[in-house]
């Protein structure tokens, strides 16, 4: 009995040791749970730091941004004041067409320019002299033809290519003289020639010539165009200037009319020539082309342009070639204007006579690219053309 009763008594003892092993699995659960919770309350202080963190980024990313902005606008009004100043500069400088004009091609280059405005041009070549062979003009003797250094000079037109044209204030100072069929053959190239060598200026790119019967046809409000007279002469009256052949308007050694030939102003030939006059048994069939106009300052608008261009002192040539066919004989001349009016003199007639004709030189100038300062555009201030 005894030893039962010990026996349930170890065992009652074992059950009651146990107890505390119950406990600490509570303690241990309790202290997972405990963990648990603390785990949580880190997680949470974790997560508000990184929200604080990406607040903080955030931050200094608008930040940074603004900074960015900020320079972009200084850098876009340094750069405004900047080119503000290097305007101002340059309209002192003279690089301004309001102030003190410009250069180039474009028509805007000559808003401050008149026609008949004065400009001091000076013409830049390679001689001052142009000698002219007789055997060219039609002369006797040959003459050295001087630059006028004296000439002044006229905006005679503002052109839609965007150059200009100036034209000498009076004819030159020295005459020149053609005759026969050689000076007929000639005369257009020479004067332009003439005008080319002794008044352009290279540096600047300007190009001289003569003036022509289109240059002042131009200038008139209204032109009065004649039915021209056609007429057909027979022998001895059919010689002709060889260069004839190939004007509009003729007819050569019995050939047709032609329609499409060279135009009375045109440059025939890109040299002077030895051709002379010509004709045979075949008849001769003239055109004119000389239109006859009386009073010619009826037809100007601007009274002052026909001042300029018909009220002089002196004859001078145009670089124009010219036909006159009367009942008997056919009259070839190189135009002139005199004394208010076209003339009409001629240097070869179609029975083969032939006299001289003199006049003087009516240069036009003609700039692709220019500069000019500024003046009050009359004849004791004129602008400055260089």
């Amino acid at each position: 009995m005894e030893n039962e009763r010990k026996s349930t008594k170890k065992k009652t003892e074992t059950k009651t040791t146990k107890k505390p092993d119950t406990t600490k699995k509570t303690t241990t659960a309790g202290n997972k749970k405990t963990t648990t919770k603390e785990t949580k309350k880190v997680t949470i202080t974790k997560k508000e730091e990184i929200e604080e963190a990406s607040e903080e980024n955030t931050g200094k990313t608008i930040s940074f941004s603004l900074g960015v902005a900020v320079i972009v606008v200084l850098v876009l009004i340094g750069s405004i004041i900047l080119g503000i100043a290097i305007s101002s500069k340059n309209n002192k400088d003279g690089n301004s067409n309001e102030n003190n004009g410009s250069k180039g091609n474009s028509s805007s280059n000559f808003s401050s320019l008149n026609i008949g405005d004065y400009v001091s041009y000076t013409p830049k070549t390679d001689s001052t002299t142009y000698s002219l062979n007789s055997v060219y003009s039609g002369y006797s003797q040959e003459r050295i033809i001087n630059q006028d250094s004296e000439l002044k000079w006229r905006v005679f037109s503002i052109n839609n290519d965007g150059s200009i044209s100036l034209i000498s204030a009076k004819p030159t100072a020295q005459k020149v003289t053609l005759n026969g069929a050689a000076g007929y053959n000639n005369g257009v190239f020479l004067l332009n020639d003439i005008c080319n060598q002794l008044y352009s200026n290279k540096e600047i790119g300007a190009v001289a010539r003569s003036i022509s019967y289109e240059d002042v046809l131009s200038k008139m409000q209204s032109t009065e165009i004649n039915e021209p007279t056609v007429i057909t002469y027979n022998s001895p009256f059919n010689r002709y200037p060889i260069i004839y052949r190939y004007e509009k308007g003729s007819a050569t050694e019995g050939s047709a009319i032609l329609t499409e030939g060279i135009e009375m102003s045109d440059n025939y030939y890109s040299v002077a020539t030895t051709d002379s006059d010509t004709g045979s048994e075949l008849p001769l069939t003239c055109t004119q082309n000389l239109q006859i106009i009386g009073n010619p300052s009826r037809l100007f608008q601007d009274q002052s342009m026909y001042t300029t261009l018909f009220n002089t002192d002196f004859k001078y040539w145009m670089a124009t070639r010219g036909v006159y066919p009367s009942e008997e004989k056919a009259y070839f001349t190189i135009r002139t204007i005199s004394e208010g009016t076209f003339d009409l003199k001629a240097i070869y007639v179609s029975d083969g006579t032939f006299s001289d004709l003199e006049s003087y030189l009516r240069p036009i100038v003609t700039i692709s690219a220019y500069s000019y300062k500024r003046g009050a555009g009359t004849e004791s201030d004129p602008k400055v053309i260089y």
